[in-house]
């Protein structure tokens, strides 16, 4: 888009009557969007850095449970606890595996985006719901131990990183949504301005003059994987 400016502003016979198609404001359209993509990208890695939070915490609860689960049997706990101590190990190692990771290439739409966000919050949500039984079971048989107050701290942080995973989803989507309009807009977009100054140039100025032959050979097309969580569409 830069270059199709620069071609068109210097060329005396390039002069549209379309307020769209000036130079003024193509360079406007060209400083949108390089701040809309600008936004999307620091989004995405402020999402990802979240998401990487996210882990590490549910790594480290899951190694102080499994540090207290031996003290569990030697100070005698019944079977009901030492097996909810279980329950939430487990969901803490598949979870973690699967549940709190970038999606890949597929195509991923914003309702999709939103459900995946709400299934994460929801386990969670469910898994501070389960590490704090297990507090409570753990207090009322290891008294005072350093690994069940490092464990409570843990998942008060884990509470934390999950109100910003939240915040930063909901920041990624607005940046992705607000890049899009930019620059795939049917009427608006800079694709389509881009298209509209080749063909200004082509009807006025003829297919065979230099500057259509210039900018003719620069490509504008709509992505066809508007991937929400897509690598490509952040590095255009």
């Amino acid at each position: 888009f830069e270059h199709l400016i620069s071609f068109c502003a210097g060329y005396v016979d390039y002069n549209p009557v379309s307020a769209d198609l000036i130079i003024v404001n193509l360079n406007t359209k060209l400083i949108a969007a390089r701040a809309s993509l600008h936004v999307a990208i620091t989004a995405r890695i402020a999402y990802e850095n979240v998401l990487v939070s996210c882990g590490n915490a549910i790594t480290e609860i899951h190694k102080t449970v499994k540090r207290l689960i031996p003290k569990l049997r030697v100070k005698g706990a019944n079977t009901s606890s030492i097996g909810k101590a279980k329950i939430v190990l487990d969901k803490l190692i598949s979870d973690n595996r699967t549940l709190l990771q970038m999606p890949g290439d597929a195509v991923i739409t914003n309702t999709e985006a939103t459900a995946l966000l709400y299934r994460q919050d929801k386990h969670l949500e469910h898994l501070n719901i389960l590490s704090r039984s297990f507090v409570s079971e753990m207090s009322a048989v290891v008294l005072f131990d350093n690994d069940v107050s490092a464990l409570d701290k843990k998942l008060c942080e884990l509470q934390t990183v999950s109100a910003e995973l939240m915040s930063a989803f909901h920041a990624l989507k607005h940046a992705h949504n607000s890049r899009n309009e930019i620059l795939y807009n049917k009427q608006t977009g800079l694709i389509t301005r881009a298209n509209r100054v080749k063909e200004y140039v082509k009807t006025v100025l003829g297919n065979e003059s230099f500057l259509f032959n210039e900018i003719s050979k620069l490509p504008f097309a709509e992505s066809t994987n508007l991937n929400f969580f897509s690598h490509q569409l952040f590095a255009e």
